[in-house]
């Protein structure tokens, strides 16, 4: 990237921060004086003469990259990207992208296939859950970001500009956007359909509730409780 394209572009981002942080009826007291300081640097920066210039711009553009450093810290309610920071913790815990069973999986199918006559549709539902549960994370979370008032792509968009396109949130924003075109493509898409292919998945995982729960009557009605495992 050209030095005077990120440098604008990293201005950019200062005037956003300053928006954020200081046009709003708060009672906020740190966060009005770091928009009026930050502010003023900008005001500096297309006040100066060209031969001051590039110190003054050196100044502010040092300031808003210590801010954006720090952005975590900003009072409530004018920290960029705060409107992701439920989905970001989500994602933190779940890879909705990842094929392979979470909760249960067998060594190999030979396993769910040579188990007793008795136990095989247990484990066969257990793998059902499984999956079911992948797919109704994976929709909940683009529903949670479809939901989400908040300008988050319009600060990564500024952030990327500026060449801080690596940082997290930036990289939430984008991997978030995929998901969604996939399943735009999906909903497009005659062979794999997103939204079929979750009620398929919710479907069976109603089946399988439906059959745990006629084996636990079954079971209290005979003065029976659920043998817990051995296992460790």
């Amino acid at each position: 990237m050209d030095p005077s394209s990120r440098s604008e572009a990293i201005l950019e981002l200062g005037k956003q921060l300053v928006r954020q942080l200081g046009l709003r009826d708060s009672v906020d007291t740190l966060g009005r004086w770091l928009a009026h300081t930050l502010a003023e640097k900008l005001l500096a920066v297309e006040s100066a003469p060209a031969a001051e210039k590039p110190a003054r711009q050196t100044e502010a553009i040092d300031l808003i990259l210590k801010l954006w450093a720090h952005r975590r810290a900003f009072p409530r309610g004018t920290r960029p990207f705060e409107d992701l920071e439920g989905l970001a913790m989500a994602l933190a815990q779940l890879d909705p992208n990842d094929k392979a069973p979470r909760f249960f999986s067998p060594a190999s199918p030979r396993e769910v296939a040579g188990a007793a006559p008795e136990a095989k549709p247990w484990l066969d539902r257990a793998l059902v859950i499984d999956a079911a549960a992948r797919a109704a994370i994976r929709y909940c979370l683009l529903a949670a970001d479809e939901a989400t008032p908040g300008d988050s792509t319009k600060w990564a968009e500024l952030a990327e500009a500026a060449g801080l396109g690596c940082d997290v949130e930036v990289l939430l924003v984008r991997f978030v956007g995929q998901l969604s075109e996939q399943q735009r493509k999906d909903l497009d898409s005659e062979v794999a359909s997103s939204q079929r292919h979750v009620r398929a998945r919710v479907a069976s995982l109603k089946e399988a509730a439906s059959a745990i729960e006629a084996d636990l009557a079954r079971k209290l009605r005979a003065g029976r409780r659920p043998k817990a495992s051995n296992r460790a």
